[in-house]
């Protein structure tokens, strides 16, 4: 992915010294989590669009947990609930996830937060 449009955007969004922290480690960039598990086919950083923006998604959830209890099927959405049918089926795609997974999405969707 080196050289694409995709990885320079993921450069600019996250700080340079933790993206390669996270290279070094062997990591996917929060943005590559978010694409490989199908999460930014409707969910775009900052704009809505199909689904609510990340950054609105994140101002709703107020810590790693809570966010990861939505991911698990565990609780109800705080963010467009009337919307929420069409998500059911990415739910049960997150369900499928190991709780590592699940832990690195909600933290990639967290980092949207706005400051």
């Amino acid at each position: 992915m080196r050289g694409t449009a995709r990885s320079r955007a993921t450069r600019a969004a996250v700080p340079g010294a933790l993206l390669a922290a996270w290279l070094h480690l062997g990591c996917e960039a929060p943005d590559t989590v978010l694409a490989k598990h199908g999460c930014s086919s409707c969910h775009a950083p900052t704009t809505e669009g199909m689904g609510p923006s990340l950054r609105r998604i994140a101002s709703h959830y107020d810590s790693r947990e809570t966010l990861i209890q939505f991911l698990e099927g565990k609780s109800t959405p705080r963010v467009s609930p009337e919307g929420f049918e069409a998500m059911k089926p990415m739910v049960a795609r997150t369900i499928s996830l190991t709780p590592e997974e699940r832990a690195r999405v909600a933290e990639a969707i967290l980092r949207h937060r706005a400051e």
